[in-house]
């Protein structure tokens, strides 16, 4: 799947923010001493948008989905600011947000498709039963509720008298995938975020869903944040990218620009550790190392033990993900060198 082959480019004109997310961070205190899973993260989401955020696995990238929800488990701490903007509306800052109104956000406005469709349905109940449960702990008329679910349903490919009968357990995993993604539109939120969607499905079911989420994107007119490990896939699918390491974001972009003119060396390893059909097997390279300790977090540039163009200033300082070029945003002290010294392969013709 090469990138952009379902996003649509959206003019930075006229572009308006439904997140602003300023400063989240996210600790645990730990036998250890406190674990840092989300590092001062700022970032905005432009509605109607579909964006993407990849990164190795531990990252930070399901610990930010549920920060946009303010739906973080204790004992974790959230600290920051995230301000949802709905259309027409005055701004919620939805960390001050409590009890009934927090409940409202969640589903009504912002739904969280969960990473693992079978674990997110219960066993012992019918599909059916999940609609109609998030309809009532919502106050929402049930008749018209299912009404919608089976519209949506029948728009994701699904025969809903079938699937609304049968337990998680009886549905191909494409089909529980697709299921969960109409519950979590059931409310009509204005913003979905989908946690690994492809995960565990083969190469054509993940076309088809990315494909399907595409059309209910387009249909329902919806924000899409989608999140993956998935390099290749997701970046057929989004607006923009964002990648993260060490519970940052280190690259942010339009995909192509992210793809094509990738600026962090880390963006460069995965893409370089990701096969894809212009790269020989022996070109394939593995991220040597691992990730870092969210405790004993590395001084100066979280990246810096792995980066192959690593120096002192790196051991010592850390890059702010700043801009480095038009709507492409880097956090490295060097990232032309990037590119020039860390060539990544996309196509024949891309030598990069």
């Amino acid at each position: 799947m090469s990138e952009s082959e379902f996003a649509t480019d959206r003019p930075q004109e006229e572009r308006d923010t439904i997140l602003e997310v300023r400063d989240a961070t996210v600790t645990y205190e730990m036998s250890r001493g406190q674990a840092r899973v989300l590092n001062g993260v700022d970032l905005d989401v432009y509605r109607g948008e579909t964006l993407g955020i990849v990164g190795e696995s531990g990252s930070g990238k399901s610990m930010f989905a549920s920060t946009l929800m303010d739906a973080v488990e204790e004992p974790g701490l959230l600290q920051g600011s995230i301000t949802y903007y709905p259309e027409g509306a005055d701004p919620v800052e939805i960390t001050e947000l409590e009890g009934g109104d927090t409940r409202r956000l969640r589903w009504e406005e912002i739904a969280l498709v969960s990473q693992g469709a079978m674990s997110a349905f219960n066993p012992t109940k019918p599909i059916r039963t999940h609609f109609e449960e998030t309809l009532s702990a919502h106050n929402a008329d049930k008749d018209a509720g299912m009404d919608r679910a089976r519209s949506i349903m029948r728009d994701l490919n699904l025969d809903p008298e079938n699937i609304l009968d049968q337990y998680q357990h009886e549905l191909s995993g494409g089909q529980r995938q697709r299921a969960l993604v109409a519950l979590g539109l059931v409310l009509e939120p204005e913003v979905l975020i989908l946690d690994e969607p492809t995960a565990a499905l083969d190469l054509l079911m993940q076309r088809s869903i990315l494909r399907l989420l595409y059309n209910i994107k387009e249909e329902y007119d919806i924000t899409l944040i989608v999140i993956s490990h998935d390099l290749p896939v997701v970046s057929g699918f989004v607006d923009r990218l964002g990648v993260m390491y060490a519970f940052e974001f280190v690259e942010l972009g339009e995909t192509r620009d992210v793809m094509h003119e990738g600026a962090h060396p880390y963006t460069r390893a995965l893409m370089r550790s990701t096969p894809n059909l212009a790269m020989g097997v022996d070109e394939i390279t593995t991220i040597e190392g691992s990730t870092p300790d969210p405790i004993n977090i590395v001084s100066g540039c979280s990246y810096s033990p792995r980066c192959p163009i690593a120096d002192d200033r790196c051991t010592i300082e850390d890059p702010d993900l700043i801009e480095f070029e038009d709507d492409h945003d880097v956090a490295c002290f060097y990232p032309d060198e990037a590119r020039d010294e860390l060539p990544v392969k996309l196509s024949q013709e891309d030598s990069k």
